[in-house]
């Protein structure tokens, strides 16, 4: 219609007008206005109401005046309300007294339902004149909170800030592309839909939880964290003690030193005296170590590759190694420090938007299970990550307890006044790095909670993919001590992972897929390589070093290993670094890759998730067959490894339970995100993300405890006896 007809009214000195046909909504020729029952004290009761029109034709309209009902709502009342549309909005009045409340309550929750999958606004506004109903002015209302719905719509308020009681305003929205995850279709023209978009609803408002029980709920939760430390550390220094006891000052190495010939090193003159030696390799079968190497430049013992000897030269190497692996700590402090900076400024500048403008749309929370706390919007959800820094804590005191033993036995033994090196040769720079990216983990999480969105979902998983490669390097390191991936050149693919993982996001277009999964394919095939060639080495100035390191020199010689094989050229140091054990290993972690890289080109899923989930899957495999091929060669293990593996296996089987079930989603908008909010599961404070928050970090700091005592049972056997795999 050219011509609408415009309606006024002024009541309580506020006026209000609006056209029919409604001009959000064509095809409606109805409108329905709630006035404002709060009574100026000069204003009369009395409703003006002006009509107008353009047309020259005669309009005809009727009007009708009437008193709502039940517009009052007390807490803990559960009110149905039918036939809500964008022409007929609603509102009512919330009075927050409750004479009940002996625990004197400070939040609220308001919780909105709908069957009706059709998008609509929800408004927390206060106990004042005018009330604002149309959802493109929200933004612009002082102390007016609001959020998009479809099935589901939930607020946790302060009473304080709301002494007098607030209005809730319920609006149906025709414009789908504002609730769903469709192309944004504008004014709705089809005349007929108008009077179809009508919606029902069930809203409640109940007292939610006190500061006192916040306080407990923190309290209880800090002493659960406090006895799971006490209990791991009285089970690590029980088993210390009954290991002490046990050997009687190492007393008992005759029973590891089985074969009748050692290797004996004169500490004063750096000379050794070499005694023929009977060894198997990785595949059982019997070798001699020193002519093995001899003949095809393979390391089969760990002694071939250890730094930790009494030769000056070595010595110089070993200094370098220990440099190299503290490196990694200061790498991780770096980039902690200055990733959260920056990370916190932005969620928190977030959090300030959304209290300013109201518009709850902002960050994906579990809104059904958000507790205000403080400038926090989200306080359960950011204090939960507490057992990631109290754990990350923990373990960096046991590393730094076994680093103190280790360096007081300093890693050997004497044997007839002559000392003999013993047991894996130990870096704790990259334990203490696993303690400290624990902690950060923790810090980033709390940080991403603060406001989850897609765009800072990163934050949460970075030191996740840290964790996870520097673990990956460690187990590695185990039997390859000579080669520790520089932390420098580690810590630099972990920023082009992150710059890809920020391109992901924002252009997850076809060309970046093309180049991230082409990338993905050349690192599997380089890390293939390594494993492959890990025994390969070569001896300059009378030191040996492995000839496999992750730099481009490496890439070059695959290159010209895999054209000399396919021309028939040469085929020996196939053959020379060929063990079943190593190409197990290579072909499940490529079977595994091949099918991630299959999967990020057909689904395409979430950048962030994908990544964690290739990092995560290769560390499990490796540190599987790392335990297989201990079981094979029969190397002792001790109680305590079997323990933390156990506890390991039984956090994080639930602990991916309830990853898998999220309160929320970043699939679609904030309404589509609003259906999957659940309430809070335990104590009425935490909900099942909170609950893999504490799972994982107990999970996480197990595996770690599970690495730092997975090869003490090697303590007492000779280096040189302990095979690489």
């Amino acid at each position: 219609m050219s011509s609408p007809v415009m309606f006024s009214i002024r009541y309580n000195y506020i006026t209000t007008s609006w056209n029919l046909p409604y001009s959000t909504s064509p095809g409606s020729n109805t409108y329905e206005k709630w006035l404002c029952p709060l009574q100026h004290e000069d204003a009369t009761r009395e409703v003006q109401i002006s009509v107008s029109t353009t047309s020259i034709l005669p309009r005809t309209f009727s009007l009708l005046l009437e008193k709502v009902e039940n517009f009052l709502v007390p807490l803990n009342t559960k009110t149905y309300v039918d036939y809500v549309s964008s022409s007929a909005p609603v509102f009512y009045y919330i009075d927050v007294a409750d004479p009940m409340d002996s625990d004197k309550t400070n939040i609220l929750e308001v919780k909105v339902n709908s069957n009706d999958d059709i998008c609509a606004v929800v408004s927390v506004q206060p106990f004042q004149c005018p009330l604002f109903e149309e959802f493109g002015g929200l933004n612009s209302r002082p102390n007016v909170t609001w959020q998009t719905m479809l099935k589901s719509s939930a607020f946790m308020i302060n009473k304080k800030d709301y002494k007098a009681g607030f209005f809730l305003v319920l609006k149906v929205i025709e414009e789908e592309g504002t609730c769903k995850n469709l192309k944004h279709i504008g004014t709705n023209q089809d005349p007929t839909l108008a009077k179809r978009l009508r919606k029902s609803f069930s809203f409640m408002v109940t007292n939610n939880i006190s500061r006192r029980q916040i306080h407990n709920e923190v309290i209880a939760t800090a002493a659960l964290f406090l006895g799971m430390a006490f209990l791991v550390c009285v089970i690590t220094l029980a088993f210390r003690v009954y290991r002490g006891r046990g050997t009687g000052e190492r007393s008992e190495i005759k029973n590891f030193v089985k074969q009748t010939d050692v290797e004996w090193i004169n500490t004063d003159s750096g000379e050794r005296e070499d005694f023929p030696t009977q060894h198997f390799d990785a595949d059982g079968e019997e070798v001699d170590s020193k002519r093995n190497t001899e003949a095809n430049g393979n390391a089969k013992f760990v002694s071939e590759l250890a730094v930790k000897t009494l030769d000056k030269i070595p010595m110089k190497k070993a200094k370098s190694m220990f440099q190299s692996s503290d490196m990694y700590v200061w790498l991780v402090l770096v980039m902690g420090v200055f990733y959260s900076i920056p990370a916190l400024q932005l969620v928190l500048n977030y959090q300030e938007e959304t209290e300013e403008t109201g518009n709850q749309d902002l960050c994906y929370y579990n809104f059904q299970c958000s507790i205000p706390f403080g400038t926090l919007t989200d306080f359960n959800h950011f204090f939960s990550n507490i057992g990631y820094v109290g754990f990350g804590v923990i373990f960096l005191i046991l590393t730094k307890y076994k680093s103190w033993r280790y360096h007081l036995q300093d890693g050997c033994d004497f044997v007839a006044g002559q000392k003999v090196n013993k047991g894996i040769p130990h870096h704790f720079g990259i334990f203490y790095a696993m303690g400290f990216a624990l902690i950060f983990e923790g810090i980033l999480s709390a940080c991403y909670h603060v406001c989850p969105t897609q765009e800072n979902f990163q934050f949460d998983t970075t030191f996740m993919y840290v964790m996870a490669m520097i673990m990956f390097v460690k187990i590695f390191q185990f039997r390859h001590p000579d080669l520790t991936a520089n932390a420098y050149k580690l810590f630099f693919v972990v920023a082009m992972i992150m710059f890809l993982e920020v391109i992901g996001i924002f252009f997850g277009n076809d060309f970046f897929w093309f180049i991230a999964l082409s990338g993905y394919g050349i690192g599997i095939v380089m890390v293939s390589f390594i494993f492959y060639f890990s025994h390969a080495i070569d001896e300059q100035d009378n030191v040996k070093r492995n000839i496999w390191k992750l730099n481009l020199k490496s890439v070059f010689r695959a290159f010209r290993l895999v054209w000399d094989a396919m021309i028939c050229k040469n085929t020996k140091p196939w053959k020379d670094n060929f063990l079943s054990s190593k190409l197990i290993l290579i072909l499940i972690l490529q079977a595994f890759n091949v099918g991630f890289l299959l999967w990020g080109a057909i689904v395409r899923p979430g950048i962030s998730s994908y990544l964690l989930y290739i990092f995560v899957a290769n560390l499990m495999i490796y540190t599987i067959f790392y335990g297989s091929m201990k079981i094979h060669h029969k190397e002792k293990i001790t109680i305590p490894p079997m323990i933390y593996a156990t506890l390991a296996m039984c956090f994080w089987m639930p602990g991916l339970y309830f990853f898998s079930n999220p309160p929320n989603s970043f699939d679609g908008t904030p309404a589509q995100s609003r259906n999957f909010n659940k309430e809070c599961d335990i104590l009425d404070f935490y909900d099942y993300h909170d609950i893999w928050h504490f799972l994982s970090a107990a999970g996480m700091f197990f595996c770690f405890m599970l690495l730092l005592t997975l090869d003490e049972g090697l303590a007492d056997v000779e280096t040189q006896s302990i095979l690489i795999f």
